[in-house]
């Protein structure tokens, strides 16, 4: 919460305060962004002769190693994830999506448990990773 106290300074300042190691190849501050939008639903706007529709971006270049955007419409999440393919392997996100996604229908299934108390991961999950450490050790 102290952080909001000075959300108003330029970023150029925060840097030049913090001075933090340059490394070009990285943001100076973070590596992992998360970004959460609740956007009310609105009408579609109306022209005559126009037929308007969403068309998704084509895929980017990742801006940090790691980028979760959440989208909440109608009681509804849309997630998109953008992760640098240097750092990781697909099967590594797709475990991290999984594990995000039993996490969200754990807080909906039991909105009145504090989160750190949910069980993560899950029994399959912890057999998996016990199991992918035994085969790596040999």
């Amino acid at each position: 919460m102290g952080a909001y106290s000075h959300q108003d300074l330029p970023f150029e300042m925060l840097i030049e305060e913090l001075k933090p190691a340059r490394d070009p190849s990285y943001s100076p501050l973070f590596q992992v962004l998360f970004d959460f939008q609740s956007v009310a639903q609105q009408p579609s706007p109306e022209l005559p002769g126009l037929t308007l529709s969403v068309l998704p971006l084509p895929g980017t270049v990742a801006k940090f190693d790691l980028s979760l955007f959440v989208v909440e419409r109608e009681e509804q999440l849309s997630c998109t994830l953008e992760y640098n393919t240097d750092l990781f392997e697909p099967s590594t996100i797709e475990r991290l999506l999984t594990s995000f996604d039993t996490l969200l229908d754990e807080i909906v299934k039991n909105p009145d448990v504090a989160i750190q108390r949910i069980a993560m991961p899950t029994e399959q999950e912890s057999r998996q990773l016990i199991h992918a450490f035994n085969d790596d050790l040999g």
